[in-house]
């Protein structure tokens, strides 16, 4: 039930914004206009970079491997530190007693799964605030 009522609105606005003129053609003239991106854009912003790139998107690997990496040394860098060190680093104010202290708790394999979204914010600046 819900569905279809979702369905028939959302088929009701289309036609509206049709009827206005407002189409996939005139989203893609107001977004080169404006130099700002929507969601079908927005994808392209965030892929995963090419080996082989030139230019900026040569930057972009460079920086997508980097983030990959930096996870990594992280989670090595905390199964290597005392205790003391980890409490710290889990301590969220000056006076703060930790209950628990920090844990390198992920496989090297699984972190790249994880480091995946912070890669694509950086992705999505780089191409889009390059010069």
């Amino acid at each position: 039930m819900l569905t279809k009522d979702f369905q028939k609105k959302l088929d009701k606005r289309i036609t509206r914004a049709t009827s206005r003129g407002f189409n996939r053609e005139y989203q893609n003239e107001r977004e080169h206009e404006a130099n700002s991106k929507t969601a079908w854009g927005l994808l392209e912003t965030i892929k995963t970079p090419a080996e082989d790139a030139e230019g900026i998107e040569a930057v972009a690997y460079t920086i997508w491997i980097t983030m990959g990496e930096v996870a990594q040394v992280s989670q090595e860098i905390t199964k290597a530190t005392g205790s003391a060190i980890r409490d710290e680093a889990a301590r969220k104010e000056k006076n703060q007693c930790v209950a628990k202290s920090l844990q390198a708790y992920m496989y090297l394999a699984s972190i790249q799964k994880h480091v995946e979204p912070w890669r694509q914010i950086l992705m999505f600046y780089v191409r889009t605030q390059a010069p």
